[in-house]
């Protein structure tokens, strides 16, 4: 599966999940180990860990590998490492302490919704 493509399911299988303020970026640029992070936000603990369930076993279903996870047992960040797309799992109020977008900031977003 090609990154981008990549990049954009976990975003819409996050979406479908519920998911909120879901942004892809293009960090390819700015960044030596990863070329997309996807940053979603989930309302729980229990909806963080079923989002993250959700992308892990639609993209297993695929044949894509997963390389490491972090924050299985955190209630409010959850990582989960697919070598070329990094997705991060927020609860709100980690997600405005971390504030990957800032820190990520010569990113560049990606438009993965279509309206």
């Amino acid at each position: 599966m090609r990154t981008k493509t990549k990049a954009v399911r976990i975003a819409r299988i996050a979406y479908d999940k519920k998911a909120e303020d879901i942004q892809i970026l293009d960090v390819r640029k700015v960044c030596n180990f990863t070329d997309y992070f996807i940053l979603v936000t989930g309302q729980t603990t229990i909806h963080l860990r079923a989002i993250c369930e959700e992308v892990n076993e639609k993209l297993k279903a695929s044949g894509v590998p997963l390389f490491g996870m972090d924050g299985l047992t955190a209630s409010s960040w959850r990582v989960m490492d697919y070598g070329d797309v990094v997705f991060h799992c927020f609860s709100e109020e980690s997600r405005r302490y971390f504030n990957l977008e800032q820190l990520w900031g010569d990113g560049k977003p990606v438009e993965w919704l279509k309206k």
